[in-house]
């Protein structure tokens, strides 16, 4: 991919010319995820950053309140001036200051994703070197979002990989509609990000975490039960299952089936109960899902690679990682990678169902 950095300016109260990166929401996917990976890079990178035409795709466009809260809790971490934060708006002016450490109590409302907003802390803050402390209250197991489970079992091992270290405390779940789950999290993040260089893929141990909520143990049981039978019978070995019943203010489900290999692999697949839904068809879908990941043989799955972009776009050095498919979501986030930070990007096909992508800075 091309460079594609785009500068505007404005006038500030001083009347001095400042340069803004604008970004136009409606490219790519043109979802929610342009305005979070947008505000946390420009927060990271001390830079201004205008995101225009925002969910221009979406039925609704706009600000909605979980965006409204990432862009409020980023703010708060870096003292940030910030024009068009109301609900519907469709324009965003973000002026970051310095990050500054902190400790955060944030109430997302009902069920609003407590994965999405840790991802974009996270991303804000990854170079920093400044810790900060998080207490959230709000869906911590929500369709269109990672589970819990995924964000503890695949996404913070990769953290770690890249210098990032994240404690992790899941208090009380939160399923939709009301919500409610408690998390308290510590982020430890390093002065720069180590790249990687993910290419040969060498599978965990295959395991299977399966949890419910307001419903008798035997739904998670027959979840994860259902899971693990569909693996074995498609020849690949479970080697654990974890089945329990844990707090929540609503009923739910969730189930997440992972391999990873610390410095090699970090594949998983999650999903969630719905009413009427059998738990058993759950767990099959999952365990789908999972093995198409598991036998494309690529190092991230789909969905870890585009929630990497922005962090290795921050790295000094080159990263290379395979991946199963090449979504919408990750050629957006490596054109606002591009956009903000500079970074050059590459998508090479290796075979069938494998690609290559590879980030220089």
């Amino acid at each position: 991919m091309g460079n594609h950095r785009q500068k505007a300016f404005y006038l500030k109260g001083d009347l001095s010319l400042v340069p803004l990166i604008s970004i136009d929401g409606s490219i790519g996917e043109g979802g929610g995820q342009i305005l979070r990976t947008s505000i946390s890079l420009s927060a990271a990178l001390g830079v201004e950053v205008e995101v225009y035409n925002i969910r221009a795709k979406r039925p609704k466009p706009g600000l909605r309140p979980q965006h409204f809260w990432a862009i409020k809790a980023i703010a708060e971490l870096c003292d940030a001036e910030v024009y068009g934060m109301k609900q519907d708006s469709t324009i965003v002016r973000f002026t970051p200051k310095k990050i500054r450490e902190k400790e955060l109590a944030l109430d997302l409302g009902t069920a609003g994703s407590v994965t999405l907003l840790l991802q974009a802390l996270i991303q804000a803050i990854s170079i920093s070197g400044k810790n900060v402390h998080l207490n959230i209250r709000g869906g911590t197991d929500v369709k269109w979002s990672p589970t819990m489970d995924y964000f503890r079992q695949v996404i913070i091992p990769l953290y770690e990989l890249l210098g990032i270290r994240v404690n992790l405390e899941i208090r009380r779940r939160g399923f939709y509609p009301k919500g409610g789950g408690r998390v308290y999290c510590v982020i430890y993040p390093p002065t720069r990000i180590k790249p990687i260089d993910l290419r040969h893929t060498v599978h965990g141990p295959t395991r299977i975490s399966s949890l419910c909520s307001g419903l008798p143990a035997s739904v998670a049981e027959r979840q994860g039960k259902s899971a693990s039978d569909f693996i074995r019978v498609n020849g690949v070995k479970v080697n654990g299952l974890d089945s329990r019943v844990e707090e929540a203010q609503s009923p739910g489900t969730a189930i997440c089936i992972y391999s990873v290999e610390d410095s090699d692999t970090y594949i998983g697949a999650d999903g969630f109960g719905e009413r009427g839904k059998a738990a058993e068809l759950v767990g099959r879908e999952t365990a789908s899902q999972f093995l198409r990941e598991y036998n494309s043989k690529a190092s991230l799955d789909h969905h870890l690679a585009d929630m990497v972009v922005p962090l290795l776009s921050l790295a000094r050095e080159p990263s290379t990682f395979t991946t199963s498919s090449i979504t919408e979501h990750l050629r957006t986030n490596l054109v606002i990678a591009e956009q903000i930070v500079g970074v050059r990007s590459q998508i090479l096909k290796v075979s069938e169902g494998l690609f290559e992508v590879v980030i220089n800075p």
